[in-house]
């Protein structure tokens, strides 16, 4: 009986785990996302100053 609840046991830590690492890694990615549009943005704005 214990051995079945320490799989189960395992499984949910190794689950939730996995699930957390998809969710950081996420919104890493979309953070990077818009991170990347906002620099470019700024480069834009710039260029655009600079030519003026």
């Amino acid at each position: 009986m214990s051995f079945i609840l320490f799989i189960n046991h395992f499984g949910y830590t190794v689950s939730r785990k996995i699930i957390f690492f998809y969710l950081t890694n996420h919104v890493f990615y979309q953070l990077t996302i818009q991170y990347r549009s906002s620099l470019s943005g700024l480069i834009a704005i710039n260029t655009l100053h600079n030519s003026i």
